[in-house]
C-alpha cells in the first residue's frame, strides 16, 4: 500500500496559462499542453530541494510534480511533505522500498494526460528545459517522445556533455545501446501507459526498455540539440552498480535481439527484434565496457566477465576495443579521459589480463597490443588538452621553401594557433622548437590565440601586453599631435602589437621548461657528426674541379654536394644510424608494416 499526500488546488492556480507563449498553430497546441513530472526518491534529502526549484525556476509554468519517496530513511518524506505543502503544484506520495521502476508507476497513476518527464531526485532541469523540448515537439507536431541533451556532473563540479546519440532510427541503436538519459525525454503519457509502463523486474535499465519497447511499436522519436537536463554522479548511484548494471543491461539487449510479446502491435520490421547475429557483438563489447567501469572503480573485471555467456569469437577492432576501455573508465570516475593518465598504471595490467581472456587466440596477440597502445594514446593525447602540441599541417603553401622545410601545426586544446616552419633535416631539439614558436608567434591568428584558447588569461600575457604598450620611445608623440584623424588607426596598431606581445609572454612562460632544456638528442648528435663528415669531404677536393662519375657520385656534381653524397652513403651503410632500434614505436610501426607487407621478406629493404 502507498501513502499519499497531496492538497487539491484550483485548476487555475495548478495549471496557470502561459502568457507569450504560442498563438496559434500547432506550437499553440503543444506548448498549452500540461506537463507531469515524475520524482522517484530514494535517500534523497540532500538533493531533492534543488531538483524542485528547478522546477520552480521553469519558463514553462504548466507542470505539476508527484514525488515517490521509495522507502526513504533519511527524511527524504519529510522534505517532500513541506514541499507539498508550500505548493499547491506538487504532490507527495509513499510506498515501501520497491525500486524507482515501481515508484514511477505509482507516479504515472497519478498523472495527468498530456506529457511526462520522469526526473530523478538528485539531478536537475535547465530553466527553460520544458519550453525547448516542448518547442522540439511544436515543430514536430506527430512526436511521441521528444529527446534533449544532458550534461553529467562529477562529486568535484567538473562538467561535461552526456555522449549524444543518433536517432534518426530509433529502434535500430535501442535494440543494443540504452544511451537516452531518462531526465532530458518528454514523452506522451499515452505512449507509456499503452506500453505497459517500466518493468519493476529491473533495478537498473527499466528506461532503456522501455524506450526499446516505444520505439519497436513505430513511436515517433524527435531530438534537440539543447541542453536540458544536468546528471549528478554519486558513488551511491544506482548506475555505478557495475554489475546490476551489467545484468540488466544485457537482459535488455537480448530482449532488443528477439520477439517482445509485451508489445502487442510492432512494426513489422522490428517484431523479431534486431539481427539476432549482432547480439553476441553488441554482448561482449558492453561486457568489456562494464569490465572497464569495474576496473576503475577497483574491481578485476573478472566478476563482470563471468556474465558473458559462451559463444563464437567476433572480429576484433582495435580501435572499437581502445575507445571501449577509455570511455568505460572514464563513466565509473565521471571524469573526461583528460584526468585517467595517473591511474593508467595501475589499470593496464588488469585491462591486458581482461583481453587476453575475452580475446585468447595468439592471432589476437598484436591486436590486444594494438587495442592497448590506442587507449594509452587516447588518454595520453587527451592529457596533453591544456599543452601545446605539434602536428603536421594538411597544407603547407610555401612552394619555396616546401623543399627545405616541413609545416607543423601548433594546437592548444581542440584549437590550431597556427603553422610553424621547422628544417626537414636538421639539429631539432625542445629548445629550438619552443624558440621558434615564440619567434613565428606574429604570424598566428590572434582571433583564435586570445579568443578561444584563452592564452589572455595567463599573467604572462598582461604583462607582456602592459610592457609593450608603456614603450614610448618611437611613436612620435609630437607628428601624432598634428595629424589627430590618424590616431584611431595607430591606436588599433598600438593595441595589435600589444596583443602579440602579450601572446609571445604567455607563449614563453608556456614554454619555460623547454627553453630550459639545453639537451641535445640522438637525432641531433648525428646530424651534426654527419655536418662535421662532410665538411671534412667536401674540403678535401680542389675548388674548381669537377669529380669523376663513380659508383658513389655523378658527372658534374659539386665538390660540395659530391662530399655531402659521400657522408650520406657512409652513414647509410651503418646499420640502424638512426637508432630506430631503440624505439619502441620505431620497432612496433616497423612489425605492423611488416604485417600488412607481406611480399617484403627484408626489413632493412623498408629503409
Amino acid at each position: 500500500m502507498s501513502d499519499v499526500f497531496l492538497r487539491s488546488a484550483e485548476p487555475d492556480q495548478k495549471w496557470p496559462r502561459a502568457g507569450n507563449q504560442a498563438s496559434s498553430g500547432p506550437e499553440r497546441t503543444h506548448l498549452s499542453d500540461n506537463i507531469t513530472v515524475i520524482i522517484p526518491c530514494r535517500n534523497g534529502a540532500a538533493t531533492l530541494a534543488k531538483s524542485l526549484r528547478s522546477l520552480k525556476k521553469q519558463t514553462f509554468r504548466r507542470w505539476r510534480a508527484i514525488i515517490v519517496d521509495d522507502g526513504s530513511t533519511d527524511g527524504s518524506r519529510r522534505v517532500a511533505e513541506q514541499w507539498a505543502k508550500a505548493d499547491r503544484s506538487i504532490i507527495s506520495l509513499r510506498q515501501a522500498a520497491l525500486g524507482a521502476a515501481a515508484a514511477r508507476n505509482l507516479g504515472l497513476s497519478h498523472a495527468a494526460s498530456g506529457w511526462l518527464l520522469f526526473l530523478d531526485c538528485d539531478d536537475w532541469l535547465a530553466p527553460n528545459a520544458m519550453e525547448m523540448l516542448l518547442r522540439a515537439a511544436a515543430a514536430h507536431p506527430k512526436a511521441d517522445v521528444v529527446v534533449g541533451r544532458t550534461v553529467a556532473v562529477s562529486e568535484s563540479g567538473h562538467r561535461h556533455p552526456y555522449p549524444d546519440v543518433d536517432l534518426a532510427e530509433p529502434f535500430s541503436v535501442l535494440c543494443c545501446q540504452g544511451r537516452i538519459p531518462i531526465h532530458s525525454v518528454l514523452v506522451r503519457s499515452a505512449c507509456v501507459l499503452q506500453a505497459g509502463g517500466f518493468d519493476p523486474s529491473l533495478r537498473t535499465s527499466e528506461d532503456w526498455d522501455l524506450w526499446q519497447r516505444l520505439a519497436r511499436s513505430g513511436a515517433e522519436f524527435v531530438q534537440t540539440s539543447a541542453k536540458v537536463a544536468f546528471y549528478r554522479s554519486r558513488p551511491t548511484s544506482l548506475s555505478k552498480n557495475v554489475h546490476q548494471v551489467a545484468v540488466d543491461a544485457l537482459e535488455v539487449m537480448r530482449r532488443g535481439h528477439g520477439p517482445d510479446p509485451r508489445v502487442g502491435n510492432p512494426l513489422p520490421a522490428y517484431a523479431h527484434g534486431g539481427p539476432s547475429e549482432a547480439l553476441r557483438i553488441h554482448e561482449v563489447f558492453f561486457v568489456l565496457w562494464s569490465c572497464a567501469r569495474d576496473i576503475a572503480r577497483g574491481g578485476d573485471g573478472l566478476s563482470i566477465l563471468s556474465l558473458l555467456p559462451d559463444g563464437p569469437a567476433i572480429d576484433f577492432d582495435p580501435d572499437m576495443i581502445g575507445e571501449l576501455i577509455v570511455t568505460g573508465m572514464a563513466d565509473m570516475v565521471s571524469r573526461p579521459a583528460l584526468q585517467l593518465g595517473p591511474h593508467w598504471s595501475q589499470w593496464e595490467p588488469k585491462i591486458r589480463a581482461i583481453l587476453e581472456a575475452l580475446f585468447p587466440s595468439e592471432n589476437s596477440a598484436r591486436l590486444r597490443s594494438l587495442a592497448m597502445s590506442i587507449a594509452k594514446a587516447r588518454i595520453n593525447a587527451e592529457s596533453q588538452a591544456g599543452h601545446l602540441q605539434l602536428e603536421r599541417a594538411k597544407s603547407w603553401a610555401a612552394d619555396e621553401e616546401q623543399h627545405h622545410s616541413d609545416a607543423l601545426q601548433l594546437r592548444l586544446r581542440t584549437f590550431a594557433l597556427g603553422v610553424i616552419a621547422l628544417p626537414r633535416l636538421g639539429a631539432v631539439n625542445g629548445q629550438w622548437i619552443a624558440r621558434t614558436i615564440i619567434a613565428q608567434s606574429p604570424r598566428f591568428s590572434l582571433s583564435i590565440a586570445l579568443g578561444q584558447t584563452f592564452l589572455w588569461a595567463s599573467p604572462a600575457f598582461w604583462a607582456g601586453a602592459a610592457c609593450e604598450l608603456a614603450r614610448v620611445r618611437g611613436l612620435g608623440t609630437k607628428r601624432l599631435w598634428r595629424n589627430a584623424p590618424a590616431i584611431p588607426r595607430l591606436a588599433r596598431q598600438r593595441l595589435r602589437a600589444a596583443a602579440f606581445a602579450g601572446l609571445r609572454s604567455a607563449l614563453t612562460a608556456h614554454l619555460r621548461p623547454a627553453l630550459r632544456s639545453a639537451a641535445g638528442c640522438d637525432h641531433e648528435r648525428a646530424v651534426d657528426g654527419l655536418r662535421h663528415e662532410a665538411k671534412i669531404v667536401a674540403e678535401g677536393f680542389p675548388a674548381q674541379s669537377v669529380v669523376p662519375a663513380t659508383d658513389t657520385n655523378r658527372v658534374g656534381v659539386a665538390p660540395r654536394a659530391a662530399g655531402q653524397a659521400l657522408a650520406w652513403e657512409a652513414l647509410f651503410r651503418t646499420e640502424d644510424p638512426w637508432g630506430y632500434g631503440q624505439s619502441l614505436y620505431e620497432s612496433r610501426k616497423t612489425a605492423h608494416t611488416l604485417e600488412l607487407t607481406a611480399l617484403v621478406d627484408d626489413p632493412d629493404v623498408l629503409e
